[in-house]
């Protein structure tokens, strides 16, 4: 997913973004597709040499390397470093099944993270509760 393209919403232009999580900003998806052997996992510490979100194979149980017909993750680089907004270029949407071009990149919109948004949000309220800082 791109750590930089965000949508303008037409309807105002002058909307306030920080509210929003990352995942319902970020929804351009790299037009690259395929295997990719650069993932990461979080396994328990009783089954492993060592712990942490890494690449590493369990010594007990199978390995969940292989796991391109089980899963589709989103991957968000250079977001958590970054200093205040996320956003750092505004794009229209693209027409449906349309590509947008940014460094020599060429990027899908893929709201399928933000559609999930309201439900991600009325779960961790139900968890956690109302948090305001």
């Amino acid at each position: 997913m791109s750590s930089r393209l965000c949508v303008r919403d037409p309807d105002n232009p002058e909307a306030d973004y920080s509210n929003q999580w990352g995942f319902e900003k970020l929804v351009f998806r790299n037009s690259i597709t395929g295997v990719r052997r650069d993932r990461k996992y979080a396994i328990q510490a009783k089954n492993a040499y060592a712990t942490g979100v890494h690449m590493s194979e369990n010594i007990i149980g199978n390995t969940t390397h292989k796991t391109e017909h089980l899963i589709r993750y989103y991957h968000y680089h250079n977001t958590i470093n970054v200093l205040g907004e996320v956003c750092r270029e505004f794009v229209s949407i693209p027409p449906k099944g349309g590509l947008t071009w940014s460094e020599k990149t060429t990027w899908y919109y893929d709201d399928s993270m933000k559609r999930v948004a309201d439900a991600v949000r009325q779960f961790e309220k139900e968890t956690i509760g109302d948090v305001r800082v």
